[in-house]
């Protein structure tokens, strides 16, 4: 009988183990950090009256069928995120130590916009190792860090850096300094800042998982000898 290792006790080391298991088969997994989930991680501690916050992964989108799979499957409840927001519910963002509007972002953005337009058109779409333009290339090896820090005026220390850089590491789930800046372009260069301000709103059918994301990874773990 052959040996099986899994490197890494994130959900998708987590599944693989469970399909082996359904399969009949034993692995071992190997986990380099104190817990397991990896961008499946929630924050139950910091807030007060059971509030739950992630501090990675935060939607869980219609589309994600694996995940919604194994959220029936281990009987957890969700929350459906378009439904329970309140009509008149607005974003908040917080920024350098103090509140940054969707108005003052989005003039902010404006001045990007033009650029953003321009380096989506000249780096094409996709970008791949066999195919790519010359501004594609540049972009692929420059990082998000250093994007924001040649393109945005005052740099990553401002709110629309911060923002920036937040958006882009929360959603590719990669610090900015490793993400090719081609992340950012290809996310913000088709986006009307006046239209859409934010960064955080969810997906239509996007949901969240009652007592926090990681209460996934920690049902399939219990599952496991």
């Amino acid at each position: 009988m052959p040996r099986i290792t899994i490197v890494g006790a994130g959900i998708a080391g987590l599944n693989a183990a469970l399909t082996l298991q359904d399969a009949g088969l034993s692995c071992s997994i190997y986990e380099a950090s104190d817990r397991i989930g990896g961008r499946m991680h929630s924050d139950s501690t910091t807030w007060a009256d059971g509030m739950v916050s992630e501090w990675c992964g935060e939607f869980i989108d219609g589309n994600h069928e694996t995940i919604h799979q194994l959220i029936k499957r281990f009987g957890l409840t969700t929350i459906d995120l378009e439904r329970a927001r309140a009509k008149r519910a607005q974003n908040i963002m917080y920024f350098c130590n103090r509140f940054y509007g969707a108005e003052e972002l989005a003039r902010d953005f404006q001045a990007l916009a033009p650029l953003l337009g321009q380096q989506v058109q000249e780096a094409g779409f996709p970008t791949t190792h066999a195919h790519f333009t010359q501004e594609g290339f540049r972009l692929d090896h420059l990082s998000v860090s250093d994007w924001i820090e040649q393109y945005v005026q005052g740099g990553r220390e401002t709110p629309l850096g911060h923002l920036l850089e937040t958006a882009c590491t929360g959603f590719y789930g990669l610090d900015a300094g490793e993400q090719s800046a081609l992340n950012l372009v290809y996310m913000f260069g088709s986006r009307d800042p006046s239209r859409d301000a934010t960064t955080s709103r969810p997906m239509q059918g996007s949901c969240k998982i009652v007592g926090g994301n990681e209460q996934l990874p920690l049902a399939v773990a219990r599952s496991l000898p």
